[in-house]
């Protein structure tokens, strides 16, 4: 707000509640939200709808043109300051004409990041589930200062990405600019990909008759250009849930139908293997047991046999190779040796991990369960809290449960008695 403008209107709220003599809590209350209505009248004066309208289109369709080039690409423009030829039509004249081949220039592309453990290394901008040509790209009007208006933008994508040393082996480091060139291709089986929002500060000016980009920054922006490209500098980065699973307003239906079918699909395989090794009877629990110490083919022999692998269709939904021992180890599989039977007390809570990727399909599943105990009294049974990490892997068509660890089994205070 100007100046002037919030001196004239705090003095005017200010004489106000010196006249009222009373009840002057209300009245500074009433005074300063006043006062923030008036700010936001007055602020909203800098760019009317039509311009506002404009700005948004202009921020969007920069973004869509800037992520559909590789990060590869960009290396130079960021290391040089260079504005790239595809997106001088957005670019203020001034900021071409002023700040183009400057590092300092305010204008930040597509780069590497380092994120709990993965690189990003491509974007692709998301679109609106019900609106395949709409960017989900979202900007609002922050403030109007010296002729100059700040937009904030959230930027919705999908990055591919690798785990670091993975990059590490395909990518060399310029140390004295802090960015990348390839060195090898990384193969297509460790490429991976995870959703994203990125989070941008635009300032922009009127060139003529029209708002043009003056500056477009990561917020959290970092001085100094070497600075701003270390891989790990990520605050203006978010991870996303990879799956939208939100529902309509009756609860009755996903809005995101694609994703929320993906989901149900994987939920029940998830849940028919849980359902498996919870109905065993004890003496299917006794053996499996004794097969998994014998080693991976008495194992999977008689796991496949009992059917603990497949689903209700006889569809495999486990994978059973040599790892067996640390993807399925036996306290996951409810084979202690004072287990005598489990019974599902609640539905399974299936909720995806932050880890969920394309390739890596993570879930937490909780749920409880009544276990009667082999040195317990018979007919009683204590109901246990199960919380189990479970990861699926493989295409659509061929989707399997690859790991499975149990979390932890603790004992709730009910006890039951048949």
């Amino acid at each position: 707000m100007n100046k002037n403008i919030r001196i004239a209107l705090v003095g005017a709220i200010l004489t106000a509640v010196l006249f009222t003599g009373c009840a002057v809590e209300n009245t500074l209350l009433e005074a300063a939200n006043t006062l923030d209505e008036a700010s936001k009248a007055v602020t909203n004066i800098a760019v009317n709808n039509e311009e506002d309208t404009q700005i948004k289109k202009l921020i969007s369709d920069y973004f869509v043109k800037m992520y559909s080039d590789s990060v590869a690409n960009y290396q130079k423009n960021s290391e040089a300051g260079s504005i790239p030829d595809s997106l001088r039509t957005f670019i203020a004249k001034r900021t071409i004409d002023e700040g183009n081949n400057n590092a300092e220039i305010g204008l930040n592309y597509p780069r590497f990041v380092g994120l709990n453990g993965i690189t990003l290394i491509s974007y692709t901008p998301l679109m609106e589930a019900d609106d395949k040509k709409q960017p989900q790209i979202e900007s609002t009007f922050i403030e109007e200062r010296d002729g100059t208006v700040l937009y904030f933008s959230k930027v919705n994508l999908k990055s591919e990405c690798v785990l670091d040393d993975i990059f590490e082996a395909n990518y060399s480091l310029n140390p004295d600019t802090n960015t990348y060139q390839k060195t090898s291709d990384i193969p297509e089986n460790f490429v991976d990909s995870v959703l994203v929002q990125t989070r941008f500060d635009i300032e922009l000016i009127k060139d003529g008759n029209k708002y043009q980009i003056l500056r477009a920054r990561e917020s959290t922006y970092k001085q100094g250009a070497r600075n701003r490209l270390f891989r790990y500098n990520n605050d203006f980065i978010t991870r996303l849930s990879y799956l939208d699973l939100t529902k309509t307003a009756d609860d009755k239906d996903y809005i995101n139908k694609k994703d929320g079918a993906v989901y149900e699909k994987e939920k029940a395989i998830i849940t028919s293997f849980l359902n498996n090794i919870s109905n065993l009877d004890s003496e299917r629990r006794t053996l499996l047991r004794g097969s998994w110490d014998k080693g991976e083919t008495e194992f999977k022999k008689l796991i496949t046999l009992i059917g603990v692998n497949k689903d209700k269709d006889k569809k495999e939904i486990l994978t059973l190779n040599d790892e067996y021992i640390q993807k399925l180890p036996k306290e996951a599989l409810l084979l202690q040796i004072d287990i005598n039977k489990v019974k599902l007390k609640d539905n399974y809570i299936v909720s995806l991990h932050p880890a969920y990727s394309q390739l890596n399909k993570w879930y937490i599943v909780t749920f409880d369960g009544a276990v009667e105990k082999t040195n317990g009294v018979l007919g009683n049974e204590q109901v246990y809290s199960f919380d189990y990490l479970i990861k699926l892997t493989g295409a659509d068509n061929n989707l399997k449960i690859d790991s499975v660890k149990l979390n932890h089994m603790s004992a709730t205070l009910k006890t039951e008695a048949n």
